[in-house]
């Protein structure tokens, strides 16, 4: 009892927070549309729910597929993010029975033995016939109504209690299906019966008796060839029967970028394919790692020097040259989303400038818009390598001492790391698993 406490008290919260994803079914113009717009959240669980499908005329099925959406890692990520390679029902289907004609009775001035076969023969065929009949009755009053699953189940219910008391008024479904394999197999044993009495049957007429025979053969086939329809017809009486108005898929966790929902819906009378549709749930919350290539705006430049006089001093000054640089590079995102076309978070990031040569390494916030297709905008603190003065003609490698010594012929420079801040613009086109 402790046992079954426990195991209740970890799967009723699974089942009690499933929420319904709803869509609704128009037979007018044959489409699905969503009842609303959701967005799954990541790790929470959900179910599909189909409305307005009259299961007892269509057959149903609803499959969700969850995928991601992957990016591969950019050649110049791997240098500092070693080992990371990518962001990343079955219901009866009773076909029509073909109505054939009753058996007729044999004449009295037959044998009366035969005539007594054929007669039980008869009786447990003429069941299984309006037993047919009644289920092609169902089946044009349920293509007629197919919109109004209450109208079905309310045709199907007294076509039951007929088909009950018909067969030695069987108290339920099983017993029915009992009672009806009975008469099946009690026909065929006739069938056996009389086959051998006329085979060896003696007196006048014999060619009438073996026409009858070859008539009886047919009827025999027929039950040989349907026992399985005869049976399936009750399963179809008794779904109609418990017709619903809409259908749910089996609960699924939501754990990746988007699930494709397969929507398969069947004629369920006859089998035929009515509609096949997709609809596609784009996740929101949780945390998603990308990859971004573009290009970076940042203020980490090196600057060129010359030495000249004026005035009868030497003076260092500055070459006329552009006092920012564009890089081109990636960036790894780990971002939260916010929806499932916007996301924040942090990003690290390598990006090599074609103007000087060197690599810049970009630390900063990203803002990704877009699911499949994602533009980022990037901003934060860079560092790169940049030229500096010398400590024997400047104090603060950017302003040079005053006067400068006499021995100066030339500007000399080294490289430092310094710290600068960068604006970028990337775009990734991820692809489905």
């Amino acid at each position: 009892m402790k046992l079954l406490f426990t195991s209740l008290i970890l799967i009723l919260p699974a089942l009690s927070f499933a929420q319904s994803i709803e869509y609704d079914y128009d037979s007018k113009t044959n489409t699905i549309t969503a009842k609303s717009k959701i967005e799954p959240n990541k790790g929470d669980s959900y179910y599909i729910k189909l409305n307005k499908v009259n299961t007892a005329y269509y057959q149903v099925k609803i499959n969700p597929v969850q995928s991601n959406f992957k990016s591969t890692i950019p050649d110049i990520l791997k240098s500092v993010l070693p080992g990371i390679s990518t962001s990343d029902i079955s219901i009866l289907n009773i076909h029509q029975l073909q109505s054939i004609p009753g058996v007729p009775l044999i004449p009295s001035n037959y044998y009366e033995k035969i005539q007594s076969v054929f007669n039980d023969a008869a009786e447990e065929f003429n069941k299984l016939q309006e037993l047919v009949e009644i289920n092609n009755s169902l089946k044009a009053y349920i293509i007629t109504n197919k919109d109004d699953y209450n109208l079905c189940k309310q045709k199907a219910l007294p076509e039951i209690t007929k088909v009950c008391t018909m067969f030695s008024n069987a108290a339920n479904k099983k017993t029915l299906k009992e009672n009806i394999n009975i008469s099946i197999h009690s026909f065929i044993a006739s069938w056996a019966t009389a086959k051998t009495m006329i085979e060896t049957a003696p007196g006048a007429n014999p060619e009438k008796l073996v026409d009858l025979l070859k008539d009886f053969n047919l009827y025999n086939q027929f039950v040989i060839d349907n026992q399985d329809k005869f049976l399936g017809i009750v399963d179809f009486l008794y779904s109609t029967s418990t017709a619903e108005e809409d259908i749910k898929s089996s609960m699924f966790k939501n754990l990746k970028d988007k699930t494709t929902i397969n929507f398969l819906i069947l004629n369920k009378l006859s089998g035929d394919t009515i509609l096949k549709s997709k609809e596609e749930l784009f996740s929101s919350k949780g945390w998603k790692l990308d990859f971004t290539t573009g290009f970076f705006y940042n203020n980490l430049f090196s600057k060129d020097y010359y030495l000249t006089t004026i005035n009868n001093e030497k003076k260092i000054l500055e070459e006329d040259s552009q006092n920012f640089d564009i890089a081109i590079g990636a960036m790894a995102h780990l971002t939260y989303r916010v929806t499932s076309s916007f996301k924040v978070g942090p990003g690290l990031g390598v990006a090599l400038s074609p103007l000087d040569g060197k690599t810049r390494y970009l630390f900063g916030l990203t803002t990704i818009l877009g699911r499949k297709n994602q533009l980022a905008i990037n901003f934060g603190p860079a560092l790169s390598k940049v030229k500096q003065l010398s400590g024997k003609i400047s104090l603060d490698g950017k302003n040079q001492v005053d006067p400068l010594s006499a021995d100066v012929t030339s500007v000399t420079t080294y490289e430092k790391m310094k710290w600068g801040g960068f604006l970028g613009l990337t775009y990734n086109l991820t692809a489905n698993p």
